[in-house]
Protein backbone atom coordinates (compact mmCIF):
# COMPACT_ATOMS: atom_id res chain seq x y z
CA UNK A 1 0.00 0.00 0.00
CA UNK A 2 1.27 3.41 -0.94
CA UNK A 3 2.20 5.53 2.03
CA UNK A 4 0.11 8.70 2.30
CA UNK A 5 1.72 11.76 3.89
CA UNK A 6 0.50 15.27 4.48
CA UNK A 7 0.86 17.75 1.69
CA UNK A 8 3.12 20.75 1.91
CA UNK A 9 0.08 22.99 2.44
CA UNK A 10 -1.22 20.79 5.24
CA UNK A 11 2.21 20.70 6.82
CA UNK A 12 2.46 24.49 6.76
CA UNK A 13 -1.01 24.83 8.31
CA UNK A 14 -0.18 22.33 11.06
CA UNK A 15 3.13 24.06 11.75
CA UNK A 16 1.35 27.40 11.94
CA UNK A 17 -1.17 26.00 14.43
CA UNK A 18 1.54 24.36 16.51
CA UNK A 19 3.54 27.56 16.84
CA UNK A 20 0.46 29.48 17.91
CA UNK A 21 -1.17 26.77 20.01
CA UNK A 22 -1.25 28.85 23.19
CA UNK A 23 -2.85 31.84 21.49
CA UNK A 24 -5.43 29.62 19.83
CA UNK A 25 -6.11 27.92 23.16
CA UNK A 26 -6.59 31.28 24.89
CA UNK A 27 -9.04 32.43 22.23
CA UNK A 28 -10.94 29.14 22.38
CA UNK A 29 -11.11 29.22 26.18
CA UNK A 30 -12.28 32.84 26.13
CA UNK A 31 -15.04 32.10 23.62
CA UNK A 32 -16.12 29.04 25.58
CA UNK A 33 -16.11 31.03 28.84
CA UNK A 34 -18.28 33.71 27.28
CA UNK A 35 -20.73 31.21 25.79
CA UNK A 36 -21.16 29.44 29.14
CA UNK A 37 -21.89 32.76 30.84
CA UNK A 38 -24.49 33.68 28.23
CA UNK A 39 -26.49 30.60 29.26
CA UNK A 40 -27.07 32.20 32.67
CA UNK A 41 -27.45 35.83 31.60
CA UNK A 42 -31.26 35.92 31.98
CA UNK A 43 -31.33 34.27 35.40
CA UNK A 44 -32.58 36.52 38.20
CA UNK A 45 -31.69 35.80 41.82
CA UNK A 46 -33.32 37.29 44.91
CA UNK A 47 -30.21 39.45 45.40
CA UNK A 48 -30.82 41.06 42.03
CA UNK A 49 -34.57 41.52 42.36
CA UNK A 50 -34.43 42.57 46.01
CA UNK A 51 -31.36 44.81 45.99
CA UNK A 52 -29.44 45.45 42.78
CA UNK A 53 -32.45 46.15 40.58
CA UNK A 54 -34.14 48.58 43.01
CA UNK A 55 -30.84 50.40 43.61
CA UNK A 56 -30.28 50.65 39.87
CA UNK A 57 -33.78 51.97 39.21
CA UNK A 58 -33.47 54.55 41.98
CA UNK A 59 -30.18 55.80 40.51
CA UNK A 60 -31.66 55.87 37.02
CA UNK A 61 -34.82 57.73 38.05
CA UNK A 62 -32.78 60.29 39.98
CA UNK A 63 -30.42 61.08 37.12
CA UNK A 64 -27.62 58.52 37.23
CA UNK A 65 -24.64 60.01 39.03
CA UNK A 66 -26.84 62.69 40.56
CA UNK A 67 -28.95 59.91 42.04
CA UNK A 68 -26.08 58.92 44.34
CA UNK A 69 -27.28 61.63 46.73
CA UNK A 70 -30.42 59.57 47.44
CA UNK A 71 -28.78 56.13 47.36
CA UNK A 72 -29.65 54.05 50.45
CA UNK A 73 -28.03 50.68 49.65
CA UNK A 74 -25.08 49.10 51.45
CA UNK A 75 -22.53 49.03 48.61
CA UNK A 76 -19.83 51.66 48.73
CA UNK A 77 -19.23 54.58 46.41
CA UNK A 78 -16.87 52.87 43.96
CA UNK A 79 -19.32 50.20 42.85
CA UNK A 80 -22.33 52.52 43.13
CA UNK A 81 -20.50 54.83 40.71
CA UNK A 82 -20.32 51.90 38.28
CA UNK A 83 -24.06 51.26 38.72
CA UNK A 84 -24.79 54.95 38.17
CA UNK A 85 -22.78 55.00 34.95
CA UNK A 86 -24.58 51.89 33.72
CA UNK A 87 -27.92 53.72 33.99
CA UNK A 88 -26.93 55.81 30.96
CA UNK A 89 -26.75 52.72 28.74
CA UNK A 90 -29.84 51.59 26.77
CA UNK A 91 -29.48 48.09 28.23
CA UNK A 92 -31.53 46.26 30.83
CA UNK A 93 -29.84 46.48 34.24
CA UNK A 94 -29.67 42.69 34.59
CA UNK A 95 -27.43 42.46 31.53
CA UNK A 96 -25.29 45.54 32.11
CA UNK A 97 -24.59 44.66 35.76
CA UNK A 98 -23.62 41.11 34.83
CA UNK A 99 -21.53 42.38 31.90
CA UNK A 100 -19.30 44.36 34.28
CA UNK A 101 -18.74 41.34 36.53
CA UNK A 102 -18.09 39.09 33.53
CA UNK A 103 -15.54 41.58 32.18
CA UNK A 104 -13.68 41.37 35.48
CA UNK A 105 -13.89 37.55 35.33
CA UNK A 106 -11.62 37.78 32.31
CA UNK A 107 -9.49 40.30 34.17
CA UNK A 108 -9.10 37.94 37.15
CA UNK A 109 -8.16 35.07 34.84
CA UNK A 110 -5.56 37.21 33.06
CA UNK A 111 -3.95 38.72 36.15
CA UNK A 112 -4.17 35.38 37.94
CA UNK A 113 -2.29 33.74 35.08
CA UNK A 114 0.39 36.46 35.17
CA UNK A 115 0.64 36.03 38.92
CA UNK A 116 1.07 32.27 38.70
CA UNK A 117 3.61 32.52 35.93
CA UNK A 118 5.62 35.12 37.84
CA UNK A 119 5.47 33.35 41.21
CA UNK A 120 6.33 29.87 39.97
CA UNK A 121 8.53 30.67 36.95
CA UNK A 122 5.98 29.13 34.65
CA UNK A 123 5.84 28.91 30.88
CA UNK A 124 3.28 30.08 28.35
CA UNK A 125 1.49 26.80 28.96
CA UNK A 126 1.26 27.61 32.68
CA UNK A 127 -0.30 30.96 31.83
CA UNK A 128 -2.84 29.31 29.53
CA UNK A 129 -3.80 26.62 32.03
CA UNK A 130 -4.29 29.04 34.93
CA UNK A 131 -6.25 31.41 32.70
CA UNK A 132 -8.52 28.61 31.55
CA UNK A 133 -9.13 27.00 34.94
CA UNK A 134 -9.89 30.32 36.65
CA UNK A 135 -12.15 31.55 33.85
CA UNK A 136 -14.09 28.27 33.66
CA UNK A 137 -14.25 27.71 37.41
CA UNK A 138 -17.91 27.11 38.42
CA UNK A 139 -17.48 29.54 41.31
CA UNK A 140 -16.37 32.32 38.97
CA UNK A 141 -19.04 31.58 36.37
CA UNK A 142 -21.90 31.42 38.89
CA UNK A 143 -20.84 34.47 40.89
CA UNK A 144 -20.98 36.83 37.93
CA UNK A 145 -23.21 35.51 35.17
CA UNK A 146 -25.85 33.80 37.31
CA UNK A 147 -25.75 35.67 40.61
CA UNK A 148 -24.85 39.14 39.25
CA UNK A 149 -22.39 39.65 42.13
CA UNK A 150 -19.34 41.89 41.85
CA UNK A 151 -16.74 39.85 43.76
CA UNK A 152 -14.63 39.54 40.62
CA UNK A 153 -14.19 43.33 40.64
CA UNK A 154 -12.42 43.71 43.97
CA UNK A 155 -10.64 40.36 43.51
CA UNK A 156 -9.14 41.60 40.25
CA UNK A 157 -7.51 44.46 42.14
CA UNK A 158 -6.42 42.15 44.97
CA UNK A 159 -4.70 39.79 42.52
CA UNK A 160 -3.14 42.76 40.75
CA UNK A 161 -1.85 44.04 44.10
CA UNK A 162 -0.11 40.74 44.82
CA UNK A 163 1.30 40.56 41.29
CA UNK A 164 2.72 44.09 41.59
CA UNK A 165 4.37 43.13 44.88
CA UNK A 166 6.03 40.23 43.11
CA UNK A 167 7.25 42.74 40.51
CA UNK A 168 8.49 45.00 43.35
CA UNK A 169 6.29 47.89 42.19
CA UNK A 170 5.28 48.81 45.72
CA UNK A 171 3.90 52.30 45.15
CA UNK A 172 1.50 51.16 42.44
CA UNK A 173 0.66 48.01 44.41
CA UNK A 174 -0.47 49.98 47.46
CA UNK A 175 -2.48 52.34 45.26
CA UNK A 176 -4.25 49.41 43.61
CA UNK A 177 -4.93 47.86 47.01
CA UNK A 178 -6.68 51.09 47.98
CA UNK A 179 -8.93 50.69 44.93
CA UNK A 180 -9.65 47.06 45.87
CA UNK A 181 -10.64 48.15 49.38
CA UNK A 182 -12.93 50.80 47.87
CA UNK A 183 -14.95 48.18 46.04
CA UNK A 184 -15.27 45.65 48.85
CA UNK A 185 -14.38 45.68 52.53
CA UNK A 186 -13.20 42.04 52.19
CA UNK A 187 -10.06 43.26 50.42
CA UNK A 188 -8.76 44.04 53.92
CA UNK A 189 -8.14 40.31 54.37
CA UNK A 190 -4.91 40.82 52.39
CA UNK A 191 -3.68 43.73 54.53
CA UNK A 192 -1.91 41.44 57.06
CA UNK A 193 0.21 40.11 54.18
CA UNK A 194 1.33 43.62 53.26
CA UNK A 195 2.29 44.32 56.87
CA UNK A 196 4.18 41.03 57.10
CA UNK A 197 6.13 41.77 53.91
CA UNK A 198 7.07 45.18 55.29
CA UNK A 199 8.31 43.66 58.56
CA UNK A 200 10.18 40.70 57.07
CA UNK A 201 11.42 41.65 53.60
CA UNK A 202 12.21 45.27 54.47
CA UNK A 203 12.41 46.25 50.81
CA UNK A 204 9.85 49.05 50.85
CA UNK A 205 9.10 51.96 53.15
CA UNK A 206 6.22 52.53 55.54
CA UNK A 207 5.59 55.64 53.43
CA UNK A 208 4.32 53.34 50.67
CA UNK A 209 1.29 52.57 52.85
CA UNK A 210 0.16 56.16 52.29
CA UNK A 211 -0.69 55.13 48.73
CA UNK A 212 -3.57 53.05 50.11
CA UNK A 213 -5.66 56.09 51.12
CA UNK A 214 -4.57 57.71 47.84
CA UNK A 215 -6.13 54.77 45.97
CA UNK A 216 -9.26 54.97 48.11
CA UNK A 217 -9.66 58.67 47.39
CA UNK A 218 -9.09 58.21 43.65
CA UNK A 219 -11.70 55.43 43.42
CA UNK A 220 -14.26 57.40 45.40
CA UNK A 221 -13.96 60.90 43.94
CA UNK A 222 -17.27 60.60 42.00
CA UNK A 223 -18.96 59.27 45.12
CA UNK A 224 -17.58 62.06 47.29
CA UNK A 225 -18.84 64.63 44.80
CA UNK A 226 -22.26 63.31 43.76
CA UNK A 227 -23.38 61.77 47.04
CA UNK A 228 -22.92 65.02 48.89
CA UNK A 229 -21.70 63.05 51.91
CA UNK A 230 -17.97 63.11 51.21
CA UNK A 231 -15.57 60.70 52.92
CA UNK A 232 -17.93 60.42 55.90
CA UNK A 233 -20.39 58.47 53.78
CA UNK A 234 -17.65 56.07 52.67
CA UNK A 235 -16.60 55.33 56.24
CA UNK A 236 -20.20 55.09 57.46
CA UNK A 237 -21.06 52.45 54.86
CA UNK A 238 -18.29 50.12 56.01
CA UNK A 239 -19.11 50.71 59.66
CA UNK A 240 -22.71 49.69 58.98
CA UNK A 241 -21.50 46.54 57.21
CA UNK A 242 -19.34 45.60 60.20
CA UNK A 243 -22.24 46.07 62.62
CA UNK A 244 -24.17 43.25 60.90
CA UNK A 245 -27.86 44.05 61.64
CA UNK A 246 -28.77 40.41 60.99
CA UNK A 247 -26.70 39.40 64.05
CA UNK A 248 -25.53 36.03 62.76
CA UNK A 249 -22.05 34.68 63.51
CA UNK A 250 -21.93 33.18 60.03
CA UNK A 251 -24.21 33.58 57.03
CA UNK A 252 -23.87 30.45 54.91
CA UNK A 253 -20.08 30.33 55.15
CA UNK A 254 -18.85 26.97 56.52
CA UNK A 255 -16.43 28.09 59.20
CA UNK A 256 -15.95 27.50 62.90
CA UNK A 257 -19.14 29.36 63.86
CA UNK A 258 -21.41 26.60 62.61
CA UNK A 259 -20.43 24.82 65.82
CA UNK A 260 -21.03 27.78 68.12
CA UNK A 261 -24.39 28.89 69.45
CA UNK A 262 -25.66 32.23 68.16
CA UNK A 263 -27.51 32.86 71.42
CA UNK A 264 -24.49 34.71 72.78
CA UNK A 265 -23.77 36.68 69.62
CA UNK A 266 -22.07 39.68 71.21
CA UNK A 267 -19.76 37.51 73.31
CA UNK A 268 -18.65 35.18 70.54
CA UNK A 269 -18.23 38.04 68.07
CA UNK A 270 -15.70 39.70 70.37
CA UNK A 271 -13.98 36.41 71.19
CA UNK A 272 -13.77 35.56 67.48
CA UNK A 273 -12.07 38.83 66.60
CA UNK A 274 -9.53 38.46 69.42
CA UNK A 275 -8.91 34.81 68.51
CA UNK A 276 -8.28 35.68 64.85
CA UNK A 277 -5.88 38.43 65.85
CA UNK A 278 -4.10 35.95 68.12
CA UNK A 279 -3.68 33.42 65.31
CA UNK A 280 -2.17 36.11 63.10
CA UNK A 281 0.14 37.23 65.89
CA UNK A 282 1.41 33.71 66.64
CA UNK A 283 2.06 32.88 62.98
CA UNK A 284 3.71 36.24 62.35
CA UNK A 285 5.99 35.78 65.37
CA UNK A 286 7.05 32.34 64.08
CA UNK A 287 7.83 33.79 60.67
CA UNK A 288 9.44 37.01 61.93
CA UNK A 289 11.78 35.12 64.20
CA UNK A 290 13.14 32.74 61.57
CA UNK A 291 12.45 34.04 58.07
CA UNK A 292 14.62 36.78 56.59
CA UNK A 293 12.94 36.97 53.19
CA UNK A 294 9.58 35.80 51.89
CA UNK A 295 10.08 34.65 48.31
CA UNK A 296 7.58 35.25 45.50
CA UNK A 297 6.03 31.80 45.65
CA UNK A 298 5.70 32.15 49.43
CA UNK A 299 4.00 35.52 49.05
CA UNK A 300 1.21 33.74 47.18
CA UNK A 301 1.02 31.15 49.97
CA UNK A 302 0.78 33.81 52.68
CA UNK A 303 -1.80 35.80 50.72
CA UNK A 304 -3.97 32.70 50.51
CA UNK A 305 -3.35 31.90 54.18
CA UNK A 306 -4.27 35.43 55.27
CA UNK A 307 -7.62 35.40 53.46
CA UNK A 308 -8.51 31.91 54.68
CA UNK A 309 -7.61 32.75 58.28
CA UNK A 310 -9.98 35.71 58.17
CA UNK A 311 -12.95 33.90 56.66
CA UNK A 312 -12.59 30.84 58.89
CA UNK A 313 -12.24 32.65 62.21
CA UNK A 314 -13.79 36.10 61.91
CA UNK A 315 -17.53 36.38 62.65
CA UNK A 316 -20.20 37.61 60.20
CA UNK A 317 -18.76 35.90 57.12
CA UNK A 318 -21.01 35.39 54.09
CA UNK A 319 -20.66 32.54 51.60
CA UNK A 320 -18.97 34.83 49.05
CA UNK A 321 -16.34 36.39 51.32
CA UNK A 322 -13.74 33.77 50.48
CA UNK A 323 -14.00 34.40 46.72
CA UNK A 324 -10.47 35.79 46.40
CA UNK A 325 -9.06 32.77 48.24
CA UNK A 326 -10.95 30.35 46.01
CA UNK A 327 -9.33 31.90 42.93
CA UNK A 328 -5.94 32.31 44.56
CA UNK A 329 -5.96 28.67 45.66
CA UNK A 330 -6.18 27.57 42.02
CA UNK A 331 -3.15 29.69 41.18
CA UNK A 332 -1.25 28.51 44.27
CA UNK A 333 -1.73 24.84 43.33
CA UNK A 334 0.35 25.31 40.19
CA UNK A 335 3.37 25.83 42.40
CA UNK A 336 2.42 23.01 44.77
CA UNK A 337 1.30 20.17 42.52
CA UNK A 338 0.97 17.64 45.36
CA UNK A 339 -1.68 19.93 46.82
CA UNK A 340 -3.77 20.08 43.65
CA UNK A 341 -6.63 18.49 45.59
CA UNK A 342 -6.86 21.55 47.84
CA UNK A 343 -8.56 23.98 45.40
CA UNK A 344 -10.81 21.15 44.19
CA UNK A 345 -12.15 20.43 47.67
CA UNK A 346 -12.24 24.09 48.71
CA UNK A 347 -14.14 25.21 45.62
CA UNK A 348 -16.50 22.24 45.71
CA UNK A 349 -17.55 23.04 49.28
CA UNK A 350 -18.22 26.68 48.41
CA UNK A 351 -20.10 25.58 45.28
CA UNK A 352 -22.47 23.60 47.51
CA UNK A 353 -22.92 26.71 49.64
CA UNK A 354 -23.73 28.75 46.52
CA UNK A 355 -26.40 26.21 45.55
CA UNK A 356 -27.87 26.42 49.02
CA UNK A 357 -28.18 30.20 48.93
CA UNK A 358 -29.29 30.61 45.31
CA UNK A 359 -31.67 27.66 45.02
CA UNK A 360 -32.64 27.31 48.65
CA UNK A 361 -31.53 23.76 49.35
CA UNK A 362 -28.65 22.04 51.07
CA UNK A 363 -26.72 19.05 49.73
CA UNK A 364 -24.87 18.23 52.96
CA UNK A 365 -24.72 19.59 56.48
CA UNK A 366 -22.84 22.87 56.79
CA UNK A 367 -21.26 21.52 59.96
CA UNK A 368 -19.56 18.88 57.83
CA UNK A 369 -18.23 21.51 55.45
CA UNK A 370 -16.84 23.53 58.35
CA UNK A 371 -14.96 20.57 59.82
CA UNK A 372 -13.37 19.79 56.47
CA UNK A 373 -12.44 23.43 55.94
CA UNK A 374 -10.81 23.83 59.35
CA UNK A 375 -8.86 20.56 59.09
CA UNK A 376 -7.59 21.53 55.64
CA UNK A 377 -6.64 24.97 56.91
CA UNK A 378 -4.63 23.50 59.79
CA UNK A 379 -2.77 21.19 57.38
CA UNK A 380 -2.22 24.10 54.98
CA UNK A 381 -0.88 26.31 57.79
CA UNK A 382 1.62 23.65 58.87
CA UNK A 383 2.74 23.15 55.27
CA UNK A 384 3.25 26.87 54.67
CA UNK A 385 5.19 27.39 57.90
CA UNK A 386 7.45 24.41 57.21
CA UNK A 387 8.11 25.72 53.70
CA UNK A 388 9.00 29.17 55.03
CA UNK A 389 11.28 27.94 57.83
CA UNK A 390 13.04 25.37 55.64
CA UNK A 391 13.77 28.04 53.05
CA UNK A 392 15.16 30.25 55.81
CA UNK A 393 17.43 27.48 57.06
CA UNK A 394 18.73 26.79 53.58
CA UNK A 395 19.44 30.47 52.95
CA UNK A 396 21.36 30.66 56.24
CA UNK A 397 23.34 27.59 55.26
CA UNK A 398 22.92 26.24 58.77
CA UNK A 399 20.95 23.15 57.82
CA UNK A 400 20.19 21.04 54.84
CA UNK A 401 16.91 19.43 53.94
Amino acid sequence: MKKISVSKTEYNILSFLEKRADIIALVAISVLGLIIRLFFIKFETSDYTGFLSPWFEQLKNDGGLMGMANYTGNYNYAYVTVLALLTYLPIRSLYSIKAVSILFDFGCASVGALLGKKAFSGSKRTFTLIYGIVLLSPIVVINSSLWAQCDSVYTFFVLLTIYLFLCEKYTFAMFIFGIAFSFKLQAVFVLPLLILLYLVNKNFSVIHFLMIPAGIIAANIPGFIFSGKGPVGFVKTYIEQIKDPVRMLTQNFPNIYYWISAWHYDLYKKVGIVFTASVFLIVFLIIYGKVKKIENRQIVSMALWSILCCVYFLPNMHERYGYAAELLCIIWAFGHVKWSWYPVVLNTIILFCYFCVIYGYNLFLFQTYSVVNILMFVAFTIYVLIDLTKSAELSDGSKTV
